[in-house]
């Protein structure tokens, strides 16, 4: 049956797609989990674990030790056995292609793994994970960032920064994965419920949090695709607890927004800007963007709206 394109202009094509690109992702770990880890490996594992397991109860630790080395190696030589052939190998890389390749008309390309050294070339031809937003109004202004992208978003009281955020929060849910907003500033008041009204529409891969704290933040966390914390100098979030949160979340984005004083000057460390991918300022209801994957940009963040 031929693959059917999804129009995203329908709300349910959207949540199919949504669902469709966690699928694909699912499957290509766990194809990719039968190259890189042969079969007598894995019962080696597990025959050392359970000879343990059910050793040590009776015999005690060292020699439930030595007999777990002894359930390994027999394992290992079942499971060398069962080893796939070559052209399963090959069946199985052709399934991760062909998902890979979904992903890519999804608007999602999975990276190629970079570790080591590699040439200039080698370099030039990876395929790394990005989103791709080419073709619409953030293609246009930030380029097509990559997969746990860090962004971060300033301006004045009353500019449009929150504003401007939720939207980005909503296209995002709308089109590439699920979003956790998390409105430290201010939480579930009937100001952020308004805002959310007017300027969202998604109802099911977007949601909110009150969480205050770097330690309520840490746990709100829970695998979403993109985090939004607004604001870091309410949470009181310092530089290396950001670090902190983007190495333990990996794959996840970031988008976080910072006060500033009445001069325009970030409050606290310089270095908030030093470790971000893109840094969006808004001033007067437009954003001006400057970061690794587009040069430069502006959008209007009201539209044909004037005030906030």
């Amino acid at each position: 049956m031929a693959e059917q394109e999804i129009d995203f202009t329908d709300e349910t094509s959207e949540n199919e797609a949504v669902s469709e690109i966690k699928r694909l992702k699912s499957e290509i770990v766990q194809l990719e989990s039968k190259l890189k880890f042969p079969m007598g490996f894995k019962m080696a594992v597990a025959g050392g674990l359970i000879s343990y397991i059910l050793a040590k109860k009776y015999i005690g630790n060292e020699m439930a030790i030595a007999g777990a080395l002894g359930g390994a190696v027999l394992s290992y030589r079942a499971g060398q056995s069962k080893e796939i052939t070559p052209e399963i190998k090959q069946r199985i890389t052709e399934e991760i292609y062909k998902r890979k390749k979904r992903l890519q008309s999804l608007g999602v390309i999975l990276k190629a793994e970079e570790t080591g050294s590699l040439t200039a070339s080698e370099i030039e031809n990876l395929d790394y994970d990005k989103l791709i937003f080419d073709g619409d109004v953030y293609g246009d202004f930030m380029g097509n960032p990559a997969v746990g992208f860090h962004a971060l978003v300033y301006g004045l009281p009353k500019s449009g920064k929150s504003i401007w955020s939720l939207q980005f929060a909503d296209y995002l849910a709308n089109n590439f994965g699920d979003v956790i907003y998390i409105a430290a500033e201010e939480g579930f008041k009937g100001t952020i419920k308004d805002k959310i009204k007017d300027w969202t529409s998604n109802r099911d891969s977007l949601v909110f949090s009150n969480a205050r704290t770097y330690e309520e933040i840490d746990e709100a966390i829970n695998g979403q695709d993109f985090v939004f914390i607004d604001s870091l100098d309410f949470a009181k979030i310092t530089v290396d607890e950001v670090e902190q949160l983007k190495a333990d979340n990996p794959k996840t984005s970031f988008v976080t927004i910072k006060q500033v004083t009445k001069d325009g000057k970030f409050r606290g460390s310089q270095e908030y800007a030093h470790n971000c991918d893109i840094i969006i300022s808004i001033a007067d209801g437009v954003a001006e963007q400057k970061g690794r994957y587009n040069a430069g940009g502006e959008m209007l963040v009201f539209g044909e709206n004037d005030d906030e």
